[in-house]
């Protein structure tokens, strides 16, 4: 939970990697008109490097900080596709409080 929570900072700690992935559309966007990023794709390394598709919805400012309130994580096939059917991970936040 705490990955889910601290990011985007988590993604500047020594040892992250990160590449672009090339372009991708989903539902005629690739980053929303706000500049957030929807999905983004990675292989989870605790489970034998399974790939996942990782969603973020309904986006609240908190303090000055954008927070997706609703996450998804789906496993995805081969071609980059999410299998909605083998949801890995949802949270649903009702409330934050920053200090």
């Amino acid at each position: 939970m705490w990955t889910y929570l601290s990011e985007p900072y988590a993604l500047t700690f020594p040892g992250v990697h990160t590449e672009e992935l090339g372009d991708w559309r989903e539902d005629g966007e690739a980053v929303d008109s706000d500049g957030l990023i929807r999905r983004r794709d990675y292989s989870v390394d605790i489970s034998a490097d399974s790939p996942a598709a990782h969603y973020s919805r309904n986006h609240r400012v908190v303090d000055g900080i954008v927070l997706p309130m609703n996450r998804i994580v789906y496993a995805r096939d081969d071609d980059g596709q999410p299998l909605r059917d083998m949801v890995t991970v949802t949270i649903d936040i009702d409330d934050v409080t920053v200090t």
